[in-house]
């Protein structure tokens, strides 16, 4: 049997991370959601800490967005997958 893949899910809005991790639930049978977090600042706690194998992350967050943590992921090499989350056409190319 394969092992989990483990994930967190990023995004300020509560809404947006139930709703993410009812999709990866009921569709992704391989991914496990080991945690949410509500900010850039919490999720790269959670990240060092647990070193999921993917990290869902919503682009525009108060204080620090999406490419800050980013940015704290790579200095710190952190072998993570980042899949960005976004309603937001405007960063889809630099992201």
């Amino acid at each position: 049997m394969q092992d989990q893949i483990t994930s967190i899910i990023v995004d300020d809005e509560k809404d947006g991370r139930d709703g993410l991790e009812s999709v990866i639930i009921s569709t992704l049978s391989d991914v496990k959601v080991i945690a949410k977090a509500e900010n850039a600042q919490n999720a790269l706690e959670i990240i060092i800490q647990s070193t999921p194998d993917i990290v869902f992350l919503d682009i525009q967050m108060p204080t620090h967005d999406g490419f800050w943590l980013v940015e704290k992921i790579h200095k710190l090499k952190i072998d993570t997958c980042i899949i960005f989350i976004t309603a937001f056409d405007e960063y889809a190319i630099k992201a």
